[in-house]
């Protein structure tokens, strides 16, 4: 008979397993991303937090010693060097707050439309000579719960960034629009959104700053989040992350289009509708009379840092208080056991007991305590992490002894004339 041969062939469709795997090791790298940003954002706040400590004992003994000088002395001049080299470092600190997202701010209420006008001239300057802005605005647009200062910085430095991608001896236009715009989750398959951002469905403000300069590629692009990168020789510093990070604390996020000889948009989105971010009530400042007292207030300096406690220590003795020391919550709170402390500065980062932790246990041991907050971090940093702590003031480092002396004086309610000389503002 007739031999046949058959064969079975089975096949498997992997198309979909392949497209599987390939979006999986996506994830992956974005995932990989987003920790080593974050891991960087965390050690950014706490360099800044201990930067500022440091600053704070420069500032304070440089004040001090200033004081027992004649304004016309080189050493006086060296001196005053000092402090304004030091408070030129304070901002750099605020930048490195901004891009780990903990730099908040004081919020007012902003009509964007009226910001960028106001703004324009500055933008004019600081453009390459060259590159011309046009500014197409929305006026009656709802207000913005925002901080001027850090909007008006990011801003600046996305418009810059717009006129240098027409490189050094290019001419060229950067326009800036602002407007409302319905986003969806379509809208934020478009461009390149950090792989971090929170995004929601709803209206947003936007800022757009677009120019027609040299674009960037793919690879480029997975990268301008990153501090410290730049695709300019003379980049520095911290970049579109701290951008990115001024943003985030507004509670938006930002867009990025690019392509290679077309140019790049870069949009921000805020929130139309930003809760009203509020400070707690002051405490009722409880304030000792005069004819009350029999000796010098007694003040505890509740402070891990070595140097800056010494130096507080050294202001407070010379101003005629009576000073105990404390390096952590644990310490302070046996500090108020054995004495009658009128009033604690106290920083709120310390080791083994915090300032939250001190706060809540010495208000049970001691209603009247007078507590003077400092920190590193911005007061609505603080708030915001704290809540509603029954305080009589703060304090960001690094501040001048002068502040220090003059909060202590109005909380404690003495009636003492600020010494000649002494300069009042923070």
């Amino acid at each position: 008979g007739t031999r046949r041969t058959l064969v079975l062939s089975v096949s498997v469709d992997i198309t979909e397993l392949k497209h599987e795997t390939e979006e999986r090791r996506r994830l992956e790298v974005e995932i990989q991303k987003t920790r080593h940003l974050e891991s960087l954002g965390v050690m950014a706040g706490g360099i800044a937090h201990d930067f500022n400590n440091l600053l704070a004992g420069i500032v304070g003994n440089a004040e001090m010693v200033k004081e027992e000088m004649p304004p016309g002395s080189p050493d006086y001049q060296s001196l005053q060097m000092i402090t304004t080299a030091a408070e030129h470092a304070s901002q750099l600190t605020r930048q490195l707050l901004a891009y780990a997202g903990e730099g908040t701010f004081i919020t007012d209420t902003v009509d964007l439309a009226e910001l960028l006008e106001q703004t324009k001239p500055a933008l004019d300057n600081a453009l390459p000579e060259g590159v011309s802005l046009t500014q197409t605005l929305t006026y009656g647009l709802p207000m913005v719960q925002a901080d001027i200062s850090q909007i008006r910085q990011m801003i600046t430095h996305l418009v810059v960034n717009a006129g240098e991608a027409y490189g050094s001896d290019g001419e060229g236009e950067v326009g800036l629009v602002n407007g409302l715009r319905r986003m969806t989750i379509e809208d934020f398959a478009v461009g390149t959104f950090h792989p971090d951002e929170q995004k929601a469905e709803g209206y947003y403000h936007f800022l757009e700053i677009k120019d027609f300069g040299t674009g960037m590629d793919e690879e480029t692009l997975s990268k301008v989040f990153e501090p410290f990168f730049s695709t300019k020789f003379t980049g520095r510093g911290l970049g579109l992350s701290a951008v990115l990070g001024i943003v985030r604390s507004h509670g938006g996020f930002l867009q990025i289009l690019s392509r290679p000889k077309y140019g790049t948009t870069v949009t921000v989105f805020l929130p139309a509708k930003l809760k009203q971010v509020s400070s707690p009530e002051t405490a009722a400042t409880r304030t000792m009379q005069p004819s009350e007292r029999t000796e010098a207030p007694a003040i505890l300096i509740a402070e891990d840092d070595t140097t800056l406690r010494k130096t507080i220590k050294r202001l407070l003795e010379r101003d005629g208080y009576r000073v105990f020391l404390a390096a952590d919550g644990i310490e302070a709170l046996q500090a108020i056991e054995r004495e009658t402390i009128d009033l604690v500065v106290l920083d709120m980062v310390m080791p083994r007991m915090n300032g939250v932790e001190f706060i809540q246990k010495a208000r049970r041991m001691q209603k009247r305590l007078h507590i003077l907050m400092s920190s590193g971090y911005e007061q609505q940093r603080v708030l915001q992490n704290t809540g509603a702590l029954d305080v009589d003031g703060f304090l960001q480092k690094p501040y001048r002894p002068s502040r220090l002396l003059l909060q202590i004086r109005e909380i404690l309610g003495l009636e003492k004339d600020t010494p000649e000389g002494i300069d009042t503002q923070t």
